[in-house]
């Protein structure tokens, strides 16, 4: 089967520091794949070279059969990749739903004028969009909670919004920047569930985490990062368990814990 997802050699420069150093990962069509590593190993680099955040350094980017390597974000949403952020990024001041209808907004064919005239192109895409947000949330488990605002919502529900906000915009592929962060074992589970329902509606998962645990009940592949480098990449049990995974990520994590 050909990678839904192919990296080569990719490379990201700032100044004398390689962020990422000659990296490759292939990610499979309906996969759930972990990218993991110790702080400072290059992981949210990589997301922002594949999510179009960077242009790299060298290397290349082929999705879906397409180069999409000097592609800017925007572009690359439109193709069909998506992502969250390590930091919740919400517009607080807007109702749950609002906030699901800005990631789909980005599959409307409504211009800036039609949307000021309220041409009745316009009124139907709106009309789409919101259909589509409220579809969204239901995914999720949140359509109850749609007209409150984003504001009021408990932190878990804020992470799984914002995975709703970037499903809203039909992707093929998902990328989730620590998306357990901060979150209570309670919601690292209803997190879990949703990561599988989105597997299982055919939708790539490309996800970056810290909490093993997490990873290895979730994850179909893993691939481990350390100073730029990939130094393992396998199923959980395997890269979770090599020596130089425990070395680089798992023993300094331990050596901190013990400190």
């Amino acid at each position: 089967m050909a990678a839904l997802l192919k990296a080569s050699n990719i490379t990201m420069q700032f100044g004398g520091l390689k962020a990422v150093d000659n990296v490759d990962m292939e990610i499979q069509p309906g996969e759930i794949h972990a990218l993991i590593g110790p702080n400072g190993a290059g992981k949210t680099t990589f997301f922002n070279v594949v999510s179009g955040i960077y242009s790299p350094t060298s290397g290349s980017v082929i999705f879906d059969g397409e180069e999409i390597t000097k592609l800017k974000a925007y572009q690359v949403t439109a193709k069909g990749i998506t992502r969250t952020f390590q930091n919740i990024l919400l517009f607080e001041n807007m109702s749950i739903v609002e906030n699901v209808m800005v990631g789909g907004h980005t599959r409307t064919d409504s211009g800036l004028v039609g949307s000021l005239l309220r041409t009745g192109k316009s009124r139907r895409a709106e009309r789409e969009c919101y259909e589509n947000a409220m579809k969204t949330l239901a995914f999720v488990g949140m359509e109850e909670l749609a007209d409150q605002s984003a504001s009021g919502l408990p932190y878990g529900k804020k992470r799984i919004l914002e995975i709703a906000r970037a499903l809203a915009s039909h992707p093929k592929i998902i990328m989730l920047d620590e998306p357990a962060a901060g979150m209570n074992s309670t919601e690292s589970e209803e997190l879990s569930r949703i990561i599988f329902k989105i597997r299982d509606a055919g939708i790539t998962v490309l996800l970056v985490e810290h909490d093993m645990k997490f990873v290895a009940g979730i994850s179909d592949m893993v691939t481990v990062l350390d100073h730029g480098q990939k130094i393992c990449e396998g199923v959980p049990q395997m890269a979770l368990n090599g020596p130089r995974v425990i070395e680089a990520y798992l023993g300094k994590e331990e050596e901190e814990e013990e400190a």
